[in-house]
């Protein structure tokens, strides 16, 4: 699979790597590009089929993949954002304040 890249396109992501004015024409990449795999299917080959036992495994591994990427996710979603930890930052501050104001009336009494 070949992919095509306008001009406008490339020089998008060169951006500072372009030194001179790109050319009007299409850019070909070669066949292999972004990660395609080109060649014949996996299963048409007898030799690289996989047994049941290995086709099972292979279900299970990325079951249990799976299950470790939803605890990831729950994970992150559980760290404090940045709104947070401004807001306990004020309150931790403003109620030191008001603690010292406290102690100096407390003291001018």
């Amino acid at each position: 699979m070949r992919t095509r890249l306008a001009s406008a396109q490339l020089a998008r992501l060169l951006g500072p790597l372009a030194l001179g004015p790109v050319r009007s024409e299409l850019v070909t990449c070669g066949s292999g590009a972004a990660g395609m795999y080109d060649g014949p299917s996996l299963a048409d080959d007898p030799e690289r089929r996989l047994t049941l036992r290995q086709a099972d495994q292979a279900r299970a591994d990325f079951a249990a993949i799976l299950d470790e990427l939803e605890c990831l996710k729950w994970q992150i979603a559980q760290v404090p954002n940045r709104a947070w930890l401004s807001r306990m930052l004020l309150l931790g501050f403003g109620s030191l304040w008001a603690m010292f104001g406290a102690l100096a009336l407390w003291l001018a009494a």
